[in-house]
C-alpha cells in the first residue's frame, strides 16, 4: 500500500477531508435552531418571568438600577421572594417572643411595595429563595411608648439595633417605629364579643412591623435613588377623630374654637373620659343656642356615659335633662340620683331639690348626709339611691327603709332583702338585718332578683333589663 503524500491530505480543503461534509452540516444545524432561539424566547417564558420583567422596569423608572442584581435573581427564579434569616435578641423588659421576625418581614415588604410597587419585592421567612435578607440584631425599649386609640393602656416602642446584609450591601441598624403605627388583627366572632382589645402579641407584631417598615426603607435609600417622603403634617383634630388625645386637643382649641372643642370633649366622652364628659355639657349648654343635632348628640352621649357608671356624666345629663316639664325634671332626678351615688358630690343637693316634689320628699335629707329619718308615708329610711325594679326600667328614685311599709301608693313595689341578698352599697343602720326597698313605678314586668352593679355596659347589653337595684357603695364622701 502506497504512502498518501502528505501534501495532498494537509493541503486540501476542509470540507474534502473524510467526514468533512457530515460535520458541515450539523455546524449548519446548530446555528439554524441558536437563531431560532433566540427569535423565539419572548415567546417562550412563563407568565411570571413577562409580569416580573414589566415590574422591573416600572420600578427601575422609580429608583433607578441598584436593584438588578436583585431582580436578575428573581427572573432566574420566578419568584419575587425574598427571604428573611433573623437573629433577634430582645434586651429587659421586652418579651422576645412577641416580636416575631415574621412580623419584620411585613414591614420589609410594605416599604418595598410602597417604594417599588404591589409584587415587585416580597419578603417571607419561611419561602426559600437564593435571595437572602440576614439580619442580626437586638430589640431594647426606647423610653417612648404607644396608646391605642381610646385607651390608657402604653405599649413600649422598641430600638433596633445591628446588622442587616441584603447582597453585597450591609446596612448597620438604629431603627424605631414611627410615631403612628398601625396594624391589622384577624378576630373570629367569638373573640370580637368577648375581647377587652387588641391583644400583646398584635399591638407588638404592629410595632415591629413598623419599625422593620422603617429598616426597609433605609435599605431602599442606601441600594437605589428613592427617597422616604416627608411625614404628613399631624392634624390633632384628625388625630382625635381616630381616638388619640381628644381631651388634650380640645382643651388648647377651647379659648379659640369652642364649638371644636365642645365635639372634640364629646368624642373623648364616648370613649370614657368623665372629665370630658362635663366639659363637654358645659361648653355646649353655654352656647346661645343649640341645633337640634347637637343638643340630640349631647344628651345621648351623657346619657351613655351615665350608665357606664360615669359620675360627671351623671350630672351634666341631669343638668341636660332640667327644662321645666315634669317629666323632664323626674328624667334629671333619675341622672342626679346615679351621679350621687357613685360619688359625685355635685349631684347630692340637685337630687335632694327634685326629690321635695316627689312622694319621697321626706327622704331628702338622707341625700345632703343624714344617716336615718323618720318619713311619714314608710317609716324610718335610711338611704334613698338609684335603682330598677322592673325590666324596662330606666332607674328610678328607691327609699330604703327598716320595716315592711303598711300603706303604699297604687303601683308601689316593694321588695324584702336580707343576709347576702342586700345589695353592696346598702348600709342597713345597725341592728337591723332585714331591710325593704320601695318603688313608685311599678309599671311593666317586675324583676325577679336583685342584681349587683358592674362595669358599663358592653355593646351586646342593654341596661334596663339587667334589673340592678342599688349601684355598689360609692367612694366615701
Amino acid at each position: 500500500m502506497s504512502q498518501v503524500p502528505p501534501a495532498i491530505v494537509h493541503g486540501a480543503p476542509m470540507w474534502k477531508r473524510p467526514g468533512a461534509r457530515k460535520a458541515a452540516v450539523v455546524v449548519v444545524a446548530l446555528g439554524a435552531a441558536y437563531g431560532a432561539f433566540r427569535v423565539a424566547r419572548p415567546y417562550l417564558r412563563s407568565d411570571t418571568y413577562k409580569r416580573l420583567a414589566e415590574q422591573h422596569e416600572r420600578a427601575r423608572a422609580k429608583i433607578g438600577d441598584g436593584l438588578d442584581e436583585l431582580f436578575a435573581r428573581q427572573l432566574s427564579r420566578e419568584s419575587n421572594a425574598v427571604k428573611v434569616v433573623a437573629t433577634l435578641a430582645a434586651g429587659a423588659g421586652l418579651d422576645g417572643d412577641l416580636y416575631t421576625a415574621d412580623a419584620c418581614a411585613r414591614g420589609l415588604s410594605d416599604a418595598f411595595k410602597e417604594a417599588l410597587g404591589t409584587d415587585v419585592v416580597r419578603f417571607s421567612t419561611y419561602e426559600s429563595s437564593d435571595v437572602e435578607l440576614v439580619l442580626t440584631g437586638k430589640l431594647a425599649p426606647s423610653g417612648s411608648g404607644f396608646q391605642l386609640p381610646h385607651s390608657q393602656r402604653v405599649f413600649p416602642g422598641i430600638i433596633l439595633t445591628g446588622e442587616a446584609k441584603l447582597l453585597d450591601t450591609t446596612l448597620a441598624l438604629e431603627v424605631r417605629p414611627p410615631a403612628d403605627v398601625q396594624f391589622t388583627q384577624y378576630m373570629s366572632g367569638a373573640d370580637i364579643i368577648f375581647s377587652s382589645g387588641p391583644s400583646d402579641h398584635a399591638v407588638a407584631s404592629g410595632i415591629m412591623q413598623g419599625t422593620c417598615r422603617e429598616l426597609g426603607y433605609d435599605l431602599l435609600e442606601k441600594m437605589t435613588s428613592w427617597k422616604r417622603p416627608a411625614p404628613p403634617k399631624r392634624d390633632p383634630v384628625a388625630d382625635c377623630k381616630r381616638g388619640f388625645h381628644c381631651r388634650e386637643t380640645a382643651e388648647s382649641l377651647e379659648a379659640d374654637d369652642p364649638k371644636t372643642a365642645a365635639e372634640l370633649y364629646g368624642e373623648a366622652c364616648r370613649h370614657d373620659d368623665d372629665v370630658a364628659c362635663v366639659r363637654y355639657g358645659e361648653l355646649e349648654l353655654a352656647q346661645p343656642t343649640l341645633e337640634a343635632d347637637r343638643a340630640a348628640r349631647l344628651h345621648v352621649t351623657l346619657e351613655m356615659g351615665c350608665r357606664s357608671e360615669m359620675p360627671g356624666a351623671c350630672r351634666m345629663a341631669g343638668l341636660v335633662a332640667m327644662p321645666a316639664t315634669e317629666h323632664q325634671r323626674a328624667e334629671a332626678l333619675v341622672f342626679f340620683l346615679r351621679g350621687c351615688d357613685l360619688g359625685d358630690d355635685a349631684s347630692c343637693p340637685r337630687a335632694a331639690a327634685l326629690l321635695a316634689d316627689t312622694a319621697f320628699a321626706d327622704g331628702a335629707p338622707l341625700l345632703l348626709g343624714r344617716r336615718t329619718v323618720a318619713t311619714k308615708q314608710f317609716g324610718t329610711a335610711f338611704a334613698v339611691r338609684w335603682g330598677q325594679w322592673t325590666r324596662s326600667d330606666p332607674g328610678q328614685p328607691t327609699l330604703w327603709v327598716t320595716r315592711r311599709p303598711s300603706r303604699l301608693p297604687k303601683g308601689a313595689l316593694v321588695r324584702e332583702l336580707d343576709g347576702d341578698r342586700i345589695p353592696r352599697g346598702i348600709v342597713p343602720p345597725e341592728g337591723a338585718s332585714t331591710v325593704y326597698a320601695i318603688a313608685l313605678d311599678g309599671g311593666g314586668d317586675p324583676c325577679d332578683r336583685c342584681n349587683p352593679s358592674g362595669p358599663g355596659p358592653t355593646p351586646f347589653s342593654i341596661t334596663p333589663t339587667q334589673c340592678i337595684c342599688a349601684l355598689a357603695k360609692p367612694p366615701a364622701r
